[in-house]
């Protein structure tokens, strides 16, 4: 995949070079309005607003139509606060080879509002801050219903050039093949695109969200919409620090699998990339992963925050200390979790803090990892962790790492630890589990047994350790206090491993509204 990137990269390096160049303004402030009429360029050469100059004003209105070969707005280093306005039904800019705004100035700008229209041919691309030495700050509007900016190629939001914004908004819509923010060497950096309102759409085939620059940023907010096959944020190592944001009812991100896998993917090859999904906001997805590299993190949080639609979702493939966190009313949605799973993956987590995580297949951990190495972590602080299909054989394997329940509500049909690298943690919270897999040689509860007004506990017992079985009263909610146990029940110093023993707690079948048992290894 790196490789093809290599290839598209140099080969829109090359759009711009192209031709002789012909520039329509040669001073500082002047305006060209091409209104109601035509105005082909096409066999002279590029159409250039403000070669080496600063403040010219090119405007397309009343349906008016521009063709040419390529076309830069801000061409020069000297070249700064140029403007294309594109505007009005009918008004049309035809680029046949290409499109820079900012080929090396800065703070230039292409307007397309009320519904007009800029087009660029194939194999031509459209970028956005062009040059590493001072193509900075400039900007694309597509605004209004109508609004158009559509290529068959490449879009570039920052291609070596840093600080340049792109913001859809009121209906406008782009388009282009394959759509980049912050790509062409390491410093195209904190580059910026935003999609709001609804109507507004960007649509593409792959996405590189921070290829191999920091800083970048997306926000999807307020019914505003973007569409593409598959999507990497972070992509290279130098791309960390990349962040998008989907926020609000109405807001989608929408990826695959129509015209691809459909895979979301953050932190390909960067670190401290960050996507937040907030407040009725929707991710839909047909593949999630959450790091190949490290400390990367997803969030889902707010009333009707959902990501969902995946097949699958990898928290942690190869790399370390990535994170998913669901809070209040967020919800995610995937039919095979795997939190760390390949060998090299170690101290990747997903924390339920208020939200919901639905699934039928969760797995933690990797069962190849030499000495517990791939380790993953589950928590539920509150809200619901769900592992459950109507076959009644969804199952929660924990392999390498720890599930600990700390509050909430855990539905597992099938419950599996039977791995010397597994632990749980049942601290606080509801757990229901149909059925459960646990190393029959290890230290571990049996069984629960009513007896009339009596329980039966049965379980077996550590070796070369004081077993205390232990009890605590439950609360009107079904809860219970982590401080309330108090012990029933004392076995000292067990030596013989395998050993299975039992303690009828007399009278306990009459307590209300809930009893429960935990059996503790005394050092």
């Amino acid at each position: 995949m790196k490789q093809f990137f290599a290839a598209v990269l140099c080969a829109v390096a090359q759009f711009l070079l192209t031709g002789s160049a012909s520039a329509q303004f040669n001073a500082n402030f002047q305006t060209v309005t091409i209104s109601g009429v035509s105005s082909n360029w096409a066999g002279v050469a590029d159409y250039i607003v403000g070669s080496n100059t600063f403040g010219d004003v090119l405007i397309i209105e009343n349906g008016g139509v521009l063709s040419n070969f390529d076309a830069i707005i801000g061409d020069l280093s000297g070249a700064s606060n140029n403007t294309a306005i594109v505007t009005d039904p009918g008004s049309a800019w035809t680029n046949y080879q290409g499109l820079a705004v900012g080929s090396s100035g800065a703070g230039n700008n292409l307007v397309v509002s009320n519904g007009g229209a800029v087009l660029v041919s194939y194999p031509g691309a459209i970028a956005l801050g062009y040059s590493v030495a001072g193509s900075s700050n400039n900007s694309v509007t597509v605004t209004g219903t109508g609004s158009v900016l559509s290529n068959n190629s490449d879009l570039y939001v920052g291609y070596r050039g840093k600080n340049n914004r792109m913001t859809i908004s009121d209906g406008g819509v782009v388009r282009d093949s394959t759509g980049w923010v912050g790509t062409g060497v390491s410093s195209s950096s904190n580059n910026v695109v935003i999609v709001t309102d609804s109507g507004s759409v960007w649509s593409n085939g792959l996405m590189v969200h921070g290829d191999i620059s920091t800083g970048n940023q997306m926000t999807i907010t307020n019914g505003g919409q973007v569409r593409c096959a598959n999507i990497i944020m972070g992509n290279a190592a130098s791309s960390s620090n990349n962040v998008g944001t989907v926020t609000g009812a109405g807001s989608v991100w929408n990826i695959g699998p129509s015209s691809g896998l459909g895979s979301l993917e953050v932190g390909w090859g960067g670190r401290n990339n960050q996507l937040t999904i907030r407040d009725g906001a929707a991710v839909h997805a047909t593949h999630g992963l959450i790091g190949e590299s490290k400390s990367n993190v997803v969030t889902v949080t707010g009333t009707g925050a959902v990501w969902d639609s995946m097949g699958d979702l990898t928290v942690g493939r190869d790399g370390a200390t990535n994170t998913l966190a669901i809070g209040p009313g967020g919800s995610v949605v995937a039919t095979n979790v795997y939190v760390s799973y390949l060998v090299n993956a170690a101290g990747n987590r997903i924390n339920i803090e208020g939200g919901s995580l639905m699934s039928t297949n969760v797995t933690i951990g990797n069962p190849t990892a030499p000495n517990c190495a791939a380790t993953g972590q589950i928590t539920v602080d509150s809200g619901t962790l769900l592992v459950t299909n109507a076959a009644g054989n969804a199952t929660l394997e924990v392999i390498s790492g720890t599930l600990t329940l700390n509050g909430g509500t855990t539905v597992v049909d099938r419950l599996v630890i039977t791995n010397a690298c597994a632990r749980f943690v049942h601290a606080g919270g509801t757990l229901i589990v149909g059925s459960y897999v646990f190393d029959q040689t290890k230290f571990h509860s049996t069984a629960v047994t009513p007896s009339s007004n009596d329980v039966l506990l049965t379980w077996m017992m550590g070796p070369g350790a004081t077993n205390a079985l232990q009890a605590a009263a439950g609360d009107p909610n079904g809860g219970f206090g982590t401080n309330g146990f108090t012990d029933i029940f004392v076995v000292t110093n067990n030596s013989a491993a395998g050993t299975v023993t039992n303690y009828v707690d007399v009278g306990a079948g009459t307590n209300k509204p809930a009893r429960y048992y935990r059996v503790r290894l005394v050092p």
